[in-house]
């Protein structure tokens, strides 16, 4: 398995992992009316403040490991439970075959296309 997303690829791109737009969202939210949306966006923001590569960026694919509660934390507005058996959703890394977030559906669509299936 690779360590860095940029590992035998070649590209003139640096591919990252980057939560900052994500994180821009909460930045605008922190002040809503919403007692739980505010409080939500100030525990994210605390979150990118703590670990600030959420926001600028990594290719250590040992962050996403390491930090897979926070990631999915940053990524719960976005992958609902409530809509999780109807949404066909990723969290994945471009030319590569590593999700590391998925909706219910989606986990069920590869269940049911066999061990042998391959993303491509």
């Amino acid at each position: 398995m690779i360590k860095d997303l940029n590992d035998g690829l070649e590209s003139p791109f640096v591919l990252k992992v980057s939560f900052n737009k994500l994180i821009q969202h909460y930045e605008e939210i922190a002040d809503d009316e919403d007692a739980i949306v505010m409080q939500k966006a100030k525990q994210i923001l605390e979150i990118a403040k703590e670990k600030p590569y959420l926001r600028t960026g990594f290719s250590d694919l040992k962050r996403i490991e390491e930090n897979k509660k926070d990631i999915r934390f940053i990524l719960s507005d976005a992958f609902s439970p409530i809509l999780t058996k109807n949404e066909i959703k990723t969290a994945s890394i471009p030319f590569h075959n590593l999700i590391f977030n998925s909706s219910e559906r989606f986990k069920t669509i590869l269940r049911a296309a066999g061990d042998n299936f391959d993303l491509e």
